[in-house]
């Protein structure tokens, strides 16, 4: 399989297409995650960072659902590995360590609190 050829599995909405996030730390935005596949090349280790609870909730796409789960997968083509770490409301579970490798990491977003202002998430590495 070549380099950007992952196509759309049944359940994704937008598994048809690469979001490249860059190669150095930088925080994502919603409709990076909601891409569905996140891909970088990092020469040197980085973190990206998830968006906040809020901005994952209270996105236009969807009308939030305590429970609701989104997946998404990130690939490592680089030299050094990617760590992922949440925005404010996030917690994780699970190795946030992606090391190069022609395999994609799969999460999982679980919005635990949906209620404006105690807005909350859970990241979970598959």
């Amino acid at each position: 399989m070549e380099k950007g050829s992952i196509k759309a599995g049944a359940q994704s909405s937008d598994f048809s297409t690469i979001a490249k996030v860059g190669d150095v730390s930088s925080n994502l935005t919603v409709p990076q995650i909601f891409r569905g596949i996140l891909q970088s090349a990092p020469k040197e280790e980085i973190t990206l960072t998830l968006p906040s609870a809020a901005h994952l909730v209270h996105q236009p796409q969807l009308t939030p659902v305590q429970g609701y789960v989104w997946r998404f997968s990130l690939r490592n083509d680089g030299q050094s590995v990617i760590n992922l770490s949440t925005g404010d409301g996030g917690v994780t579970d699970g190795n946030m360590s992606i090391k190069c490798s022609p395999d994609a990491a799969r999460f999982v977003i679980r919005y635990i609190n949906v209620a404006s202002g105690n807005e909350s998430y859970i990241l979970v590495r598959e």
